[in-house]
């Protein structure tokens, strides 16, 4: 991640800016479909802590309940995941991935 490469030793905060597109197939209208979707509900700011191995993609657990909780129970992909982002409900997607695992629950 950019962030390590910038790092401020002085500073009690390090700012790092990471994208998450997410996205619905099909349409979808507000008015209708509710239960699909629920943007401008949540947070857009993460305060969490830096992960120990320099250069880590591992993304904060917030993230991924951010997603979760805009998709209540859809299918979910993870595209260029890893081993260490497996997580349970989600379709990873990555060349540096293992064995799928995917799991329904």
């Amino acid at each position: 991640m950019a962030s390590h490469l910038n790092h401020d030793e002085t500073s009690a905060l390090q700012r790092t800016t990471e994208h998450c597109l997410m996205g619905i197939k099909g349409l979808v209208r507000r008015s209708q479909d509710s239960h699909l979707i629920h943007a401008n509900l949540d947070t857009d700011i993460l305060v969490s802590e830096e992960e120990e191995e320099i250069g880590s993609t591992r993304k904060p657990a917030e993230l991924y309940d951010i997603i979760e909780r805009f998709c209540l129970g859809r299918r979910r992909i993870e595209l260029f995941g890893r081993d260490c982002n497996r997580r349970a409900g989600w379709v990873t997607v990555g060349c540096e991935l293992g064995l799928t695992t995917f799991d329904a629950k």
